[in-house]
């Protein structure tokens, strides 16, 4: 594919960045600064692949470097206490230092509150653009280091179920290796979580056949030295 030369955001509003920048300062585990980055890069290359649009690339790459915002708010209050309301705050108080007239702050503050979930009719092109990149960026290859970093209480993998354990799910993985898996779903066109845009599905589709083939790899590994048999 050809990639975009589009200005990237620390260069565009550098006050903002700074501001980014330096709340991230403390963030690990697939959520840090580097992460903001490579959401911003690949939401403004969706937004102007499919939309052809300058201004919705801008909202949509402001979008992505917000969009951690609530897992930085989760180290302050605790994961079930962030609302958002102090999701909005936080976002509209960065954003203070773009450009953004009042109906793109709202468009940009419902892009992060929305970024996670099941798919909608009612998102906007910056929430696609925005949510796209995030699956693009969770299914490349290093989320295998990432998940093992997350989930270091787990054991790697699975050795009696592999990924077929009823009792795990997204939420509650059992092992690293299931909660790879897990993210394949954003190529199943029949989930309400697959990635929506043309280039966003083929970003996706080429990150998901990586990941396919190493948990393949590893199952014909396993199956050799006769850890499992027949593994689903």
């Amino acid at each position: 594919m050809n990639v975009l030369e589009i200005l990237p955001i620390r260069d565009r509003f550098p006050k903002f960045w700074g501001v980014v920048q330096a709340t991230h300062k403390n963030m690990q585990q697939g959520h840090d600064i580097y992460h903001v980055q490579r959401v911003e890069f690949w939401a403004q290359q969706i937004a102007m692949a499919e939309w052809k649009s300058e201004r919705i690339a801008i909202l949509a790459g402001l979008a992505a470097d917000c969009h951690n915002i609530d897992r930085i708010l989760q180290k302050d209050v605790g994961n079930d206490n962030v609302t958002n309301e102090m999701i909005s705050d936080l976002a509209k108080t960065w954003l203070s230092y773009t450009d953004c007239t009042e109906q793109e702050l709202r468009i940009v503050v419902e892009a992060v509150i929305v970024h996670s979930g099941k798919n909608s009719p009612e998102h906007s092109n910056v929430t696609l653009a925005l949510r796209d990149a995030d699956r693009v960026v969770n299914l490349e290859i290093d989320v295998v280091i990432r998940s093992g970093q997350f989930y270091s209480d787990l054991p790697a993998v699975d050795y009696v179920n592999f990924l077929s354990d009823p009792e795990a799910s997204y939420k509650k993985p059992k092992s690293c290796l299931y909660d790879i898996s897990q993210s394949l779903e954003w190529v199943d066109p029949s989930s309400p979580f697959c990635v929506q845009t043309k280039l966003g599905a083929l970003l996706a589709g080429v990150r998901a056949r990586a990941l396919e083939g190493y948990i393949e790899i590893l199952k014909q590994q396993l199956e050799t030295s006769g850890l499992i048999q027949n593994a689903k």
